[in-house]
């Protein structure tokens, strides 16, 4: 009773599983699809909404970054939260354990305008056992030795917990608030790009005009404070978010009037 897009196997790597061991799983699991975290030099394109590689239909991909931005966007709306399948940034290298807090912040809308659905490689709670000789090896990820795969997933240029352990479980840290409220505003950008795409009738030439400014100021602001944070928090990004939480009010109220 499961749904297909839930259903996966793996994980495929840029060593990927040969024919043979594909064909056995497709044969008794029929619905499943594989998880592949990969370079992805020289797959195909997504074709109808599918990414086959090979023999090998692929449900989950992270790639490796979210760097397919570029400003101006003017009149162009990427829409990777709208991808046909699930496509993951690997974020490797965008977020590190010790990045400035904007960095956090930033996250989840420069992978959405990165054309990905979500970021993957953020660990909640992979804390460090107490007395351990080092961080590596005192993580619960680090119990399972030499795993190739699943040591690139987390334990390499990426944070393996964003929150803090507390008495009764895990507490909220700044780095965590701070990935929520990009989160957030994220969902902002989608209620803006999805009635810009799908229901353009309903805003007006003023409000249509001040959604794509708001939508290609926070891309340049989010590109800049790329390489510079202590810049962009001094940027007034309080009031920037401000005004777009208010334009995608108007866009909503809009979208929803009869």
């Amino acid at each position: 009773g499961w749904r297909e897009d839930i259903v996966h196997l793996g994980v495929g790597a840029d060593s990927r599983p040969d024919e043979e061991t594909v064909d056995l799983f497709a044969k008794h699991a029929p619905l499943a699809r594989w998880a592949l975290f990969t370079h992805g030099r020289g797959d195909p394109a997504v074709a109808d909404g599918k990414l086959t590689i090979g023999n090998m239909a692929v449900g989950y991909l992270i790639h490796p970054g979210n760097r397919d931005a570029s400003f101006p966007l003017r009149d162009k709306l990427i829409g990777g939260w709208d991808a046909p399948f699930l496509k993951a940034s690997s974020t490797r290298g965008d977020v590190l354990p010790y990045s400035p807090f904007g960095a956090f912040r930033a996250l989840a809308e420069m992978t959405v305008v990165g054309d990905c659905r979500g970021f993957a490689r953020i660990g909640l709670d992979a804390w460090a056992r107490a007395g351990t000789a080092t961080t590596r090896n005192g993580t619960p990820i680090g119990r399972f030795g030499t795993n190739n795969v699943l040591d690139i997933n987390l334990m390499r240029d990426n944070p393996r917990s964003i929150t803090a352990p507390g008495p009764n479980g895990a507490l909220a840290t700044i780095r965590y608030e701070m990935m929520r409220e990009g989160l957030q505003e994220t969902e902002a950008r989608i209620v803006i790009e999805r009635a810009l795409r799908e229901q353009p009738d309903k805003l007006d030439a003023d409000l249509t005009a001040r959604s794509r400014a708001a939508l290609n100021e926070r891309l340049q602001m989010h590109l800049i404070g790329d390489t510079s944070w202590h810049w962009y928090a001094t940027s007034g990004w309080q009031a920037r978010t401000a005004k777009f939480f208010e334009i995608a009010g108007e866009v909503d109220r809009a979208v929803r009037a009869k």
